[in-house]
């Protein structure tokens, strides 16, 4: 039973570092494609931040200068789709891209997307993403100048972009890896249909976008989860509070640590059976030499002086086993002398009876004659 036990536990034990290895591996694999995704922001966030830095308005460097650099920073950045520039004021002053017509005249800004957090002087994504034109989500990085009059520079950046980062990047068979964000939407996909798909499914059966601590994949930050027929992991990007999601089917996955489990089970097995055959054999080498001398010893008990033990071997039993037989052998060999000398004894006995009993015959009668004489 201890064994049994012992090997439960073992078995357990190997599963769960087989799993937490699978979640390392998976957690790597994030982490890998979280460093693509951020490079890939970061080389973004570097442009703006040098046309941030720029000494506008002073010296030749005029504002009329900033729609040339702003259309560099398209030309460098295919994912932005769109740039502007506003005062101080919140007004925007420049807009250029690479759809709508460029608009160079102080007007209030006409972007669809809310602010979640105040621009600074670092570019960061500074929206939700939201889904433009119902194909693809884009996203706002913002960035305050450190100089000039202290505006802001607003890139909408088309996640789409990102699509392409990830879907290079494939796990094992059937591994992928996607981005969500913090409501849970998925928004960057190897394939912009599923991701269509997962979100609509998550709002029908919701009615309301995951919050942040699940997504709509049902995934939760805390790492690894098995759900259905996939495993997956994921790992935070920068601060954006995006999340890269690795997913694998979990027959690939879970094949590895199910072998390893098998095969401590397999161990397991081989172990109970090699134990249950050496108790088999020290059964027969402890166990019925006991039983045997056992039962020699009740018949000694009974009174048969006959009995002996089995002596075979150098062991413990084996030496209990000669000490009982040479027991045995003396208390025969001393029950049969004192029957001898009983039994002599008795013939003594029966002797001196019948002498007396002549002698005593002879007297009666040689005293009967005189007596019959007078």
């Amino acid at each position: 039973m201890a064994l049994v036990i012992g090997g439960g536990i073992q078995a357990a034990m190997s599963y769960g570092q087989a799993v937490r290895l699978t979640q390392q591996l998976q957690q790597l694999e994030a982490r890998v494609v979280a460093s693509k995704v951020e490079g890939f922001m970061g080389n973004i966030a570097r442009v703006l931040e040098s046309i941030s830095r720029m000494p506008w308005g002073a010296g030749d460097l005029r504002e009329s200068a900033r729609v040339v650099e702003l259309n560099t920073l398209l030309r460098l950045a295919p994912a932005v789709s769109d740039v502007s520039w506003q005062d101080e004021n919140r007004v925007e002053q420049v807009f250029v891209s690479r759809i709508q017509p460029d608009r160079f005249s102080p007007q209030r800004s006409k972007s669809k997307f809310s602010l979640i957090r105040e621009p600074s002087t670092r570019a960061q994504i500074v929206s939700a993403p939201q889904l433009v034109d119902g194909l693809d989500y884009s996203a706002v990085m913002a960035v305050r100048d450190s100089q000039g009059r202290g505006g802001t520079t607003l890139a909408t950046v088309n996640l789409r972009f990102v699509s392409s980062v990830v879907e290079n990047l494939r796990f094992g068979n059937t591994g992928l890896s996607y981005i969500v964000d913090t409501t849970g939407n998925v928004i960057a996909h190897p394939n912009i249909a599923i991701a269509m798909r997962q979100n609509r499914e998550a709002h029908r059966t919701t009615g309301a976008a995951p919050t942040s601590r699940e997504t709509s994949t049902g995934l939760s930050p805390l790492g690894l989860v098995i759900k259905q027929d996939k495993v997956l992991s994921s790992v935070l990007i920068g601060d954006t509070g995006w999340r890269v999601v690795v997913e694998q089917d979990a027959s690939e996955v879970l094949t590895p640590v199910y072998a390893a489990l098998l095969q401590t089970v397999l161990l397991l097995g081989i172990v109970l059976l090699l134990a249950l055959f050496a108790g088999r054999i020290l059964s027969d080498r402890i166990v019925k030499p006991i039983e045997v001398l056992d039962r020699e010893v009740s018949r000694l008990a009974r009174g048969d002086l006959t009995s002996r033990a089995t002596e075979s071997g150098t062991d413990e039993i084996s030496k209990l086993a000669r000490t009982f037989n040479s027991m045995s052998s003396q208390l025969q060999s001393y029950t049969i002398s004192l029957e001898q000398k009983v039994s002599e004894k008795t013939a003594q006995l029966e002797l001196a009876n019948r002498h007396k009993s002549e002698f005593l015959a002879n007297m009666s009668h040689e005293l009967r004659t005189p007596l019959n004489a007078v």
